[in-house]
C-alpha cells in the first residue's frame, strides 16, 4: 500500500478513531470515495483547482469553475456545509 484510498482504508482498522485529511493527487472523480470513508473528515486540494498554468494565464473563470465543481461534490457528502450562496456562488452571511 503506497497511499491513496487504499492507505486510507487500511488505516481505518487500526486507527479508525483518528480523523484523516488526505491531500495531494486526489482526482475530482475520487472525492466521493474519499469522503465516504468513515475515517476521512475532509480532503485537501490545491493544484487540482489552482493549476500553475491557469494561474499564470490568469484564467480566473477556469479556476472559479473548478472551485465550484469541487465544492458541489463535497457538498453532496457534507450537507451541513451547504451554506446559502448568491447567484454567483458567493457565500451569504
Amino acid at each position: 500500500i503506497a497511499g491513496g484510498l487504499k492507505l486510507v482504508r487500511a488505516l481505518q482498522g487500526p486507527l479508525g478513531q483518528v480523523p484523516l485529511l488526505p491531500t495531494s493527487g486526489i482526482a475530482l472523480g475520487a472525492v466521493s470515495a474519499y469522503l465516504a470513508a468513515p475515517n476521512v473528515c475532509a480532503i485537501g486540494v490545491s493544484t487540482q483547482i489552482l493549476s500553475p498554468d491557469a494561474v499564470s494565464r490568469r484564467d480566473w473563470a477556469l479556476i472559479t469553475d473548478l472551485a465550484r465543481k469541487w465544492t458541489a461534490v463535497a457538498h453532496e457528502h457534507c450537507p451541513s456545509s451547504n451554506n446559502k450562496n448568491d447567484a454567483d456562488g458567493r457565500m451569504l452571511r
